[in-house]
């Protein structure tokens, strides 16, 4: 049986600035965990982190019920993926979904006007 000991060095989006011309302490960070890994005999895997909701999360956060979330996902109107057995959507998707609700409520409240 082996055994995965996961070491990790964790990059804020924000602190990433692409200057071919400079290398950035995010860059020599990459670079310097890269290198020692490498002396080590270790491999080194890249990945990107996205923060994600559950769908409990979501209804929660825009005012819709659970189910009504799991709806929206197996209709298509909310994009979401599967982990395992259960749903995860992005942040991005959220945000996404939350200003379709604000512009769809701002529709029919202005036929009212």
């Amino acid at each position: 049986m082996s055994v995965v000991v996961s070491e990790r060095v964790t990059i804020p989006a924000a602190s990433v600035k692409l200057n071919p011309t400079e290398q950035s302490d995010w860059a020599k960070a990459v670079f310097a965990f890269v290198s020692q890994a490498a002396e080590a005999g270790k491999d080194v895997e890249l990945a990107v982190l996205e923060e994600t909701y559950s769908p409990a999360e979501v209804a929660r956060l825009v005012g819709v019920s659970k189910s009504g979330i799991h709806r929206r996902i197996e209709s298509g109107d909310i994009q979401a993926r599967k982990v395992g057995s259960r749903y995860r959507i992005s942040a991005n998707e959220v945000r996404r979904y939350r200003q379709r609700l604000i512009a769809d409520l701002a529709g029919l409240l202005a036929d009212d006007f």
